[in-house]
């Protein structure tokens, strides 16, 4: 069984979107969302499609910010 994704910013529980997948049609699992990564340089955040709508490129690049900050903050 694979890694269970989640958006990280809603928790929606979702799936990776993948070209292949989007190209024939799939649509994810009922519950399931579609999640994309959004990255900036060597950092990235999961993100359902509902939630890049809502926060758009600004509110994403806060939500990632804050991520990295998080993780400098646990490494010390």
């Amino acid at each position: 069984m694979g890694k269970e994704w989640v958006c990280e910013i809603c928790g929606r529980p979702g799936l990776p979107s993948e070209p292949a997948a989007l190209s024939n049609g799939m649509e994810p699992p009922e519950g399931k969302v579609e999640l994309t990564s959004f990255s900036m340089g060597a950092y990235a955040i999961r993100a359902c499609a509902i939630c890049r709508q809502e926060l758009g490129e600004d509110g994403l690049r806060r939500k990632l910010r804050e991520k990295v900050r998080r993780m400098e903050e646990r490494k010390g």
